[in-house]
């Protein structure tokens, strides 16, 4: 039964107790409501008003503590009370609880073999490879050992390599192309364990330049997207590059590349030297370039953020530009050289005039025949 008095909604007891246990339990909403035979606006009503988020996530620490305790593993807790063992792992890690190891004798290991596998393990190999090279199935067994004669194992980042330094100063006309496009087109890994940047396949041979300069573990991979053409007819296949170096990450933070930047992103001041090539890096990521029916050369760049557009014209002494304000048609801010075609033309040679390798080809082609 479900009635509502002084605008608050009640609910049968029984009713109450079934979604409350299936909402802790994190079944899926829809699942839950259907069989509660409620609707999702009132179902809403009910969690916020009882405060079960809050509740639910004490629960779930509650049971990560009980296990530690207890000398559970979460996984036969989660079994336990019906609740999927990701759920309170993602919890453990939230609350930083040490991994709570079972001492098991492993049989098949003898002081030989431990012997051998921490002489492997020295040498510079995985643990994933050292278990592997000894018949185990999984690295803990290593790891296992190594806990046993108080050695420290490697963080993933010993094994990575990457110019770690690279973005400690924008101090050359790579780095400031680079920096221009990751602040138009780039994105930051959760917590700054790094960036990426994702572009159509016909651009990616730029990520494959960009990946050799920032070192070897800088990853760079395809992205089928056929299944997505099934449903969004013109949905072109992407390439991806990522590179989970936390000092690099921090780095570019100092020259605003930062979280969720769309709406605040702010302009960083650069040396002069290197301006045009990271003006290059920014009309490659969000600018555009062409010519009009009339045969018209021209150039603009946008941006949603306002700091951005005027911290670009403040920090830029070299050039002279117009900004245009947002419109109904167009709801960005729009930067463009101030002047006729001449002043267009200037600007576009200055932008490529130290682009080297690090360039769009299809961009440069729509202007190439006016700046040479």
């Amino acid at each position: 039964m479900l009635r509502i008095v002084h605008n608050r909604i009640e609910v049968d007891r029984s009713k109450y107790i079934m979604m409350r246990r299936f909402y802790f339990r994190k079944l899926p909403v829809k699942e839950i409501r259907e069989k509660a035979q409620i609707s999702n606006r009132v179902f809403y009503i009910i969690v916020n008003e009882n405060k079960w988020i809050t509740k639910r996530y004490r629960y779930h620490k509650f049971l990560c503590e009980w296990s530690y305790r207890n000398n559970i593993s979460i996984s036969e807790t989660a079994k336990l009370v019906g609740i999927k063992a990701g759920i309170l792992h993602r919890v453990k890690r939230k609350m930083e609880l040490p991994t709570f190891r079972y001492d098991i004798h492993n049989k098949r290991i003898t002081k030989k073999i431990e012997e051998s596998i921490i002489q492997d393990y020295k040498k510079g190999m995985t643990s994933t490879a050292v278990a592997k090279n000894h018949g185990f199935k999984n690295h803990k067994t290593v790891l296992d050992v190594l806990i046993k004669y108080n050695l420290k194992a490697r963080l993933y980042s010993d094994y990575s390599d990457y110019e770690l330094n690279y973005f400690n100063k924008i101090d050359s006309h790579d780095k400031a192309y680079i920096l221009g496009l990751l602040l138009t087109d780039g994105y930051v890994i959760k917590d700054y364990r790094g960036f990426g940047i994702q572009l159509t396949g016909k651009d990616g041979y730029i990520l494959d330049r960009i990946a050799k300069k920032l070192g070897q573990s800088t990853t760079v991979i395809h992205i089928d997207c056929s299944g997505k053409r099934k449903t969004m007819t013109g949905a072109k296949d992407m390439k991806r590059l990522n590179c989970h170096c936390p000092n690099m990450a921090k780095d570019l933070k100092k020259f605003c590349m930062v979280k969720r930047k769309t709406h605040i992103l702010e302009c960083p001041k650069i040396y002069n030297k290197y301006l045009s090539s990271f003006c290059r890096g920014l009309w490659d990521g969000d600018g555009s370039v062409g010519v009009n029916k009339r045969g018209r050369l021209w150039c603009n760049l946008s941006t949603c953020s306002n700091f951005f557009a005027f911290g670009f014209i403040k920090n830029n002494h070299i050039c002279n530009f117009n900004i245009r304000p947002p419109t109904k048609k167009h709801c960005n801010w729009t930067i463009e050289p101030k002047g006729g075609r001449k002043e267009t033309i200037s600007f576009l040679k200055w932008i490529y005039s130290n682009k080297g390798d690090l360039y769009l080809g299809r961009k440069y082609e729509k202007v190439q025949n006016y700046i040479s």
